[in-house]
C-alpha cells in the first residue's frame, strides 16, 4: 500500500521533480514534516516510476510506502 505522488511534465527530468516536490508538500502537510526531513526521505526511501513516455507527455509516479507513517 503506497501513497502516490504525480508528476507530468513535457521533459521526464521536470515530471521527476515534480513529482518530488509534490512528495514534499503531501509530507509536510500530511505528516507535519519539516520540508528538508520531506526531501531527505523523498531521496532515501521512495521508489519511483516512469510512468508514461508517449508523445510529448512524460509521467514519474513516486511511490512513498504507507507503512512508514503508520498513524496511531
Amino acid at each position: 500500500h503506497r501513497f502516490v505522488e504525480v508528476g507530468v511534465e513535457a521533459d521526464l527530468d521536470e515530471a521527476m521533480k515534480q513529482a518530488v516536490r509534490e512528495g514534499i508538500a503531501f509530507l509536510a502537510g500530511e505528516f507535519g514534516m519539516s520540508r528538508s526531513v520531506a526531501y531527505a526521505y523523498m531521496s532515501a526511501a521512495t521508489d519511483y516510476v516512469v510512468s508514461q513516455v508517449v508523445d510529448r507527455t512524460k509521467g514519474v509516479h513516486a511511490r512513498i510506502s504507507k507503512n512508514h507513517f503508520m498513524r496511531r
